[in-house]
């Protein structure tokens, strides 16, 4: 009987070391900026990079949100139907 509440001890101990280290991982994310967590968070992902781009092309003073624009961000980036 002692051996098992032993085992739940040193369970419980482990998990009470466990926490600690997670809460002390929160606080240090925690006093990071939100802007600073989330750079790169986009690297190499095609569709925020045709984002990017169509912005780009949209907000250029020669697009002037033409309807030509306009309509290539709609079309590329909605599914089919909507």
């Amino acid at each position: 009987m002692a051996s098992k509440v032993e085992q739940l001890e040193a369970r419980v101990t482990h998990l009470e070391q466990e926490l600690r280290q997670l809460r002390a991982q929160v606080v240090a994310k925690e006093k990071t900026p939100w802007y600073r967590q989330i750079v790169g968070a986009f690297a190499g992902d095609s569709v925020y990079a045709e984002i990017t781009r169509l912005g780009s092309r949209f907000a250029s003073p020669n697009a002037g949100g033409d309807a030509e624009c306009l309509s290539s961000l709609t079309t590329t980036m909605l599914p089919p139907g909507e």
